[in-house]
């Protein structure tokens, strides 16, 4: 089994002499998986498109002061095994170093870091109790994990919740995750908290190269 290096990245699109007003979101590897795409005029987010993004835009940390980019040399597209979808890749020009779970974005002018919010204990036990009763989550997360601390969770089930943000500032927190299956293959989600942050709501759901 290969050791697979994750990195969630930003990816910002800046036309000509204009603010960026379009962000593409997602994770990458050699290559960058669009998740979900963030209106940051209307605040809104929707599913990834990769409408304005060109070979010139290049990767660089999000949340941190980095002079690392990684330029996208080509678009690929892929047909998604777990959700039927045909989805586009990016190959970038070279590998990021990053540590697994960091985030990017592409600038085509000075950017400042962002900042994502720290995930706080009671959003981690709430969220792994609701995928312990979902369908699909309880496979990973069963009863019996949600009697140990988040962190042993995560070990344990092999789902990882890396950043939390609110990027359409509706005040409902979205959860950055990643989860490793059977085959050491690793999927990509996001979930929102719902209203009450009783539940929360998969915005997304991605796994390349899952059979």
């Amino acid at each position: 089994m290969h050791k697979l290096y994750l990195t969630l990245i930003f990816i910002f699109l800046a036309p000509a002499f204009c603010k960026a007003e379009i962000t593409l979101l997602g994770f990458a590897q050699e290559r960058f998986i669009p998740l979900l795409q963030l209106d940051t005029v209307k605040n809104e987010l929707t599913s990834a498109k990769k409408n304005g993004i060109t070979k010139s835009s290049p990767i660089s940390n999000a949340f941190k002061d980095s002079r690392d980019q990684f330029p996208i040399a080509k678009w690929e597209d892929y047909n998604d095994e777990l959700n039927g979808d045909s989805i586009s890749l990016a190959k970038l020009a070279k590998k990021t170093n990053a540590e697994r779970g960091a985030i990017f974005r592409t600038c085509a002018n000075d950017c400042k870091p962002l900042a994502a919010k720290p995930l706080q204990d009671d959003q981690a036990k709430s969220f792994y109790k609701y995928f312990s009763n979902d369908n699909w989550g309880k496979h990973f997360v069963t009863s019996d994990l949600l009697k140990k601390s988040t962190t042993e969770i995560a070990n344990k089930s092999g789902v990882q919740i890396h950043y939390v943000t609110d990027l359409n500032k509706n005040k409902r927190p979205e959860l950055w995750i990643t989860f490793k299956l059977m085959h050491g293959e690793i999927g990509y989600a996001v979930y929102e908290a719902d209203e009450k942050e009783n539940n929360w709501v998969s915005l997304v759901n991605q796994c390349p190269g899952c059979d």
